[in-house]
């Protein structure tokens, strides 16, 4: 068996409760890297952003210091209470060299917390849970320094940059992609490993910056919480994800302003679950011109909604990386309606293990359709995409994968 390694894994969120995409990335991997090697969690705690789960950012610690010591040696959470407001950060990164993200990380501070926490331990290697986070590479010279990409984030803000109507906000999606760019491309020498979570980021990364040397490390699923049994109303749609993340945000806008008028006045028996913290109130304004549409925001837990749902739709049209969403929908063995890019690196195929749709009248004539059609259908290719995952993105395989990276 391969000797045990030390590992000091940086966070710059809290990957506790294990509920959204990036979390449930983060929360896994650690819980499977542990079983092969030693691993220290260094982490950031934003109170904003923690109480959308805990009373208060003490009890966030609390439980999650309680979960985090089952799986790691060492950890520590550091709590901040931002004082700056993201449209500060936004106006300060407009005047600087730096992303937006990397603006908003008090780099000093982290460094000085990390210093503190690292002391005189040794480490056989050092994984830096976000881009970001490459501002402290010089901290760890002739260091195994592992970077693990959710995304590839300046494809991210060019798509989004695309996409934008305002010609102000345009340029300024284009000017942070671009500095986006920069780091991706400096990190390339200084990161000894690449981590992406599908083969298509890999390539799209290979083609961007050639000597970069990536791995796949695909999302997954904890297969053994998956419910066994669903008992599909037969008329509920179903969305789950945060809504204070832009793709998510675009895809619930696009379903309601494009898509659920016309479902709606066809057939209006047909209703909607979204589940997500954080909708905007646009998001309210147009949910609430339907009936037939309940915006729930977080739920802790999404097994009841799983089990009635006749489809999840998915039109996500921006985002890198693999959907958290589809995998678990899948798993789940609900018959999924998702657009291409939701789809991207994933190994389904359309008709198989999923129904593809790419416009407003795609998932309307698609939606309506399998309304029609018997319920044997959709059964089997929810099975289909069940197995698909089952065999291939249970997190148990994949933290095997992931610990040979470090040894």
């Amino acid at each position: 068996m391969p000797q045990r390694k030390t590992i000091l894994w940086v966070s710059h969120f809290l990957p506790f409760p294990a509920k959204g995409g990036a979390q449930i990335r983060s929360f896994n991997l650690i819980k499977e890297l542990s079983q092969y090697h030693d691993v220290s969690l260094f982490c950031l705690v934003y109170e904003d952003v923690v109480t959308n789960y805990f009373d208060s950012l003490e009890a966030a610690i609390s439980a999650s210091e309680y979960e985090f010591k089952k799986y790691c040696k060492d950890l520590i959470l550091i709590p901040i209470k931002r004082n700056q407001s993201k449209k500060i950060a936004f106006i300060k990164s407009l005047l600087s060299t730096k992303s937006y993200s990397v603006s908003r990380l008090n780099v000093g501070f982290v460094k000085h917390k990390l210093k503190e926490f690292i002391g005189s331990k040794q480490f056989d290697a050092i994984h830096l849970d976000t881009l970001s986070l490459c501002s402290l590479i010089d901290m760890f010279p002739e260091k195994n320094v592992v970077l693990n990409h959710h995304n590839i984030e300046s494809l991210m803000m060019y798509r989004r940059a695309q996409e934008q109507s305002n010609i102000l906000m345009k340029a300024i999606c284009y000017l942070d992609a671009w500095k986006i760019s920069n780091l991706e491309r400096s990190s390339c020498a200084a990161i000894t490993t690449h981590i992406v979570c599908s083969d298509l980021d890999g390539v799209r990364f290979k083609d961007l910056y050639p000597s970069i040397n990536t791995i796949t490390i695909p999302n997954g699923i904890d297969c053994s919480s998956v419910m066994e049994k669903r008992n599909s109303d037969g008329k509920t749609l179903l969305f789950i994800g945060g809504l204070d993340w832009y793709p998510n945000a675009d895809a619930i806008s696009f379903l309601l302003s494009k898509v659920w008028p016309i479902i709606n006045e066809r057939n209006a028996n047909l209703t909607l679950d979204i589940i997500g913290k954080n909708p905007s109130s646009a998001i309210k304004e147009l949910a609430g011109q339907f009936n037939n549409v309940k915006l729930h925001g977080f739920v802790d837990d999404i097994a009841p909604y799983y089990e009635k749902a006749w489809l999840y739709v998915c039109p996500i049209r921006d985002g890198g990386g693999t959907k958290l969403k589809v995998l678990d929908a899948l798993a789940h063995g609900v018959p999924l309606v998702a657009h291409p890019v939701a789809m991207e690196g994933i190994d389904a195929i359309s008709g198989v293990h999923y129904f593809q749709a790419s416009t407003a009248q795609d998932f309307v004539n698609l939606i309506l359709d399998l309304n029609s059609k018997s319920p044997d259908v959709l059964h089997e290719v929810g099975l289909n995409g069940k197995e698909l995952i089952f065999s291939k993105y249970d997190y148990s395989r994949i933290g095997t994968k992931l610990a040979k990276i470090y040894e």
